[in-house]
């Protein structure tokens, strides 16, 4: 009986640790940046499926915690990338201009600049 209870012990012992290292969490940090290397002030960083999200900073840099086997999904404007949250100081990048990626969200907006 007591091989029984120690057996069932030990494998519920294996199942909690199991269980932790699959829902593991980490932080994530990275940079996003348009197809010349400009960092990307204020894109949306969110966890695919979750609420968990984060904007970029006036260096395009941003931090947030995710599942090893998560998806990010990066937004700017009309554009969206998304990218496994594998390794930390991801470098997501755009394929167009920040100039353009701004068109675009003014555009979305209504808004235009006023030329001089």
């Amino acid at each position: 009986m007591r091989k029984i209870i120690f057996s069932a012990f030990f494998i519920l012992a294996c199942l909690s640790v199991s269980c932790q290292y699959t829902f593991a969490q980490r932080a994530i940090t990275g940079k996003v940046v348009d197809k010349k290397d400009v960092p990307v002030v204020g894109a949306s960083v969110v966890v695919k499926g979750t609420t968990n999200g984060t904007v970029t900073d006036k260096s395009g840099k941003f931090s947030i915690t995710a599942d090893d086997a998560a998806t990010l999904v990066v937004n700017y404007g009309s554009e969206a990338l998304e990218v496994p949250a594998s390794g930390s100081n991801l470098v997501v990048k755009f394929k167009s201009s920040m100039k353009d990626l701004q068109k675009k969200l003014d555009k979305a907006n209504g808004t235009k600049k006023k030329k001089k």
